[in-house]
Parts: structure tokens; sequence; C-alpha cells
């Protein structure tokens, strides 16, 4: 259901976000799928969403007070313009420190990069390989979940270090080698997956709306076939990842866009769609892949009628040529996985949910 949901378009004539209500599931249970359109809301502003949605106390609710909604007055055309113009005209003046700015971190990556062990993965490069599921998106959508327990990633960290992120990738590395491997398409050089991060600085990290992130690009060395040593490899190129994505700046990207007219980019975007130009084997890619890890309710939550929250999913967007999303949530002791695929370049999902649990298997098995 929640594949065929996805699938849909919004419709643009209405609000950008769809609630859907799913009764009649085994024990009673409902599923609530939140429709979102991603320029609404990142993985941030989605966890402070949570908080005002779902309650701690579900006994507080008695006392809860509906805030009063102001309907606030659409804007003039004129003044539309003018608030046009000025941040214009603000662009270009910061443009000369933009340019000296992002000069001299270009310099300090290049001294980094000369000197360290491990060069982190970089965008569009033709050292991406090409795919099954990195191809021209169809309208149809997969979906599928797992669910694991957080005290075991918890122990996977401790016993062969690194960060909770580190073992999801280990974990996916392990798990996309088992597949391809499986499907006789695996290629000699490794995965590269684009991980998606915050750029708010304190002062905006508790916004319920809007986007602000960054993106780093890691290698999954699924070109390696111990698992320990796969792991290890995979952490030291996520390293070396973030090391350099401090160097550039969170906000880098986005400071750029600003310089980008959106026709321009909307269109070449688009353009991608119409002609399938994601089946030419030429097609840059940003990466194989894209893994978020979203740090959820660390405690239990209740609806607004006193309904206990019993876990979260969610599913992110797909790119022209990168056909497969697997985003993680922490919530109350849990670590889900919500996969969302393009069924016609990945009609197996499951079987990669399958290989991911084999894999943490293994992990285990391994820090043990």
């Amino acid at each position: 259901m929640i594949g065929e949901i996805a699938a849909g378009a919004l419709d643009r004539s209405r609000p950008l976000w769809e609630i859907w209500v799913v009764e009649g599931l085994e024990g009673g249970r409902i599923a609530y799928i939140n429709k979102i359109h991603h320029l609404l809301a990142d993985g941030v502003a989605s966890v402070n969403y949570l908080a005002h949605v779902l309650y701690r106390d579900p006994a507080a609710l008695a006392t809860l007070e509906i805030p009063h909604f102001t309907r606030e007055e659409e804007p003039s055309a004129t003044r539309l313009v003018a608030d046009a113009l000025r941040d214009l005209l603000r662009d270009f003046a910061h443009f000369p420190t933009l340019l000296r700015d992002s000069a001299r971190r270009r310099k300090l990556i290049e001294a980094r990069n000369r000197s360290a062990s491990v060069v982190p993965a970089a965008p569009y490069s033709k050292e991406i390989p090409k795919l099954r599921f990195n191809r021209a998106l169809s309208n149809l959508r997969n979906y599928a979940t797992a669910q694991f327990a957080l005290d075991d990633f918890r122990k996977i960290r401790e016993r062969l270090g690194g960060t909770i992120n580190d073992v999801a990738l280990g974990m996916i590395a392990g798990a996309m080698r088992r597949y391809l491997l499986a499907h006789d398409d695996l290629p000699a050089l490794p995965l590269v997956c684009a991980i998606p991060v915050s750029a708010d600085r304190e002062a905006a990290a508790a916004r319920i709306s809007g986007n602000n992130l960054a993106y780093f690009h890691v290698r999954l060395r699924t070109d390696i076939a111990d698992s320990r040593a796969r792991y290890e490899a995979t952490r030291a190129e996520t390293a070396a990842a973030k090391e350099v994505l401090e160097l550039l700046g969170r906000e880098a990207a986005r400071e750029w866009m600003q310089y980008i007219p959106p026709l321009i980019f909307s269109r070449r975007r688009q353009r991608d769609y119409r002609v399938h130009a994601a089946d030419r084997m030429d097609f840059p890619l940003s990466g194989n892949l894209i893994v978020s890890n979203v740090p959820g309710p660390r405690e239990t939550r209740f609806t607004a009628r006193g309904d206990v929250c019993e876990a979260l999913y969610s599913a992110g967007p797909l790119t022209e040529g990168t056909g497969l999303n697997l985003t993680f949530w922490s919530y109350a002791g849990q670590m889900n996985l919500g996969a969302i695929a393009c069924k016609k370049a990945l009609p197996d999902l499951r079987r990669l949910i399958d290989d991911m649990h084999a894999e943490f298997a293994a992990l285990l098995e391994d820090s043990g």
C-alpha cells in the first residue's frame, strides 16, 4: 500500500501533504501514513513536527490546549517583487565573499587529501558503478521495512568501534554485496551512497518545516569479502567524508544554489525524467543509493486519543538514476528501516531486506 501511495504525485492545487488512515490491521491496529513533499520538511523538521502530534504522557492529553490558528495575510505582488529584489541584491553583495571562502576551503581540502590515506568518494565521478537500480525511474514503487534492536546496534558500535551510523552503513555494505552477488551483478568498484545531514545552526534546530541539508558521499566497501574488514574500511570512508564535509562547510551547497535560477534547474531535471536520461551508461550519478539516519524520540509516544505509537518508519525520495533510498529512524529502543525503490529497477526489495538481517547477524557475531 505504501508503495502505491508513494507512486502517485501530490495534488499541486492543494497543500502538499496527505494523511492516510489504514484500519483493520492485525490486533485492531491503525496505521497513519503521512505523505509530505520534501520541500515542506526534512528529517530535523519531521522529528520536531512529531513532538507536536505525538505525546509523552497520555494523561496530559485531557488538559491539552489547542492553539488558536490565525491565517497570515497573503502578500501582495508588490511585496513579493520587493522581497525578491532585496534578496537578489543581498546575494550579489555576498558573492565575492563566497568566492573567496570557497577557494580557501578548496585549498584546505586539497591539502588534506594529499596527505590522507583515504580520499572520499566524489559525486558524479566515473568511479561510481552503474547498477540495476541506477536507471530511469518508472512510476511504480516498492516499499519494505525491517526492525532491529537499538541495543544490538550499540553492542556492535562498542565492540567494533564507530557510531550508530557506521553500524548502519556497515550492514548496508554487506547486504548490498550479498544481494548483488546473488544477481551476479557485483561490480569491482565499491558502491557509493549519498548521505543527507542537517546543515542547521543550533538556533534553527527547533524548526518544524523547511529544508537545510548538506550531503556527503561514502564508499560502501562492497569489494571486500570479509565482513569485519569491510566494516572497518567503510567506517574509514565515512570518517574521511565527514572530515571533508566540515572543511567544505555544511552550508556551502545551499549558498551556491542561491545563484542557480530555479527554472534552469527544474527544467533540466524534468528533461532528464522525460527522456529517460539515466538509462544511458554515461549518465552521471551522485551515488548508487541514498541513506538517511534520523534520530527519533527515545521514549514511547502516544497519539492525541491515547493510542500507543508502536513504531515509526519513513520513506525518502528517489532521484533520476538513484532508484533506492534507505531511511533509518531510531524510536523507543528500536532501529527501524524503511526501504523504497523503483519497482521496475528493483522488484525484489524484500530479498534485500532479508540480506540486511543476515548481514546484521554476521556483524553481531563478529562483535561477540
